[in-house]
């Protein structure tokens, strides 16, 4: 990591039902882009659970002003024909890492 990381935003989701794909598709078209080119961006995972039903995504950044105005710029209210729901996103400060 180029920089080291001081805050993450931590994003829980439930994926709805058959629309795997179009969540797949969002996250690699609009979520993972995005997420790189935010100021103070220093690395960033997105994980789902084995049954496929939930995600979990981590991403670090360089401040904690910066992963604050990352969420703040989001919007965590996904339209109805959304693949996902956003279940919490919060900003978290990284204590620790190995």
């Amino acid at each position: 990591m180029s920089a080291q990381p001081t805050h993450a935003i931590l994003v829980t989701v439930t994926f709805k039902p058959g629309l795997g794909a179009s969540a797949t598709h969002l996250l690699e078209s609009q979520v993972v882009p995005g997420a790189k080119a935010a100021p103070g961006f220093v690395a960033g995972y997105w994980m789902h659970h084995a049954d496929g039903s939930r995600g979990t995504s981590v991403e670090l950044f360089d401040s904690l002003a910066n992963a604050e105005a990352e969420l703040g710029r989001r919007s965590v209210e996904m339209p109805p024909e959304a693949p996902v729901t956003v279940d919490s996103a919060v900003v978290v400060e990284v204590v620790a890492s190995a």
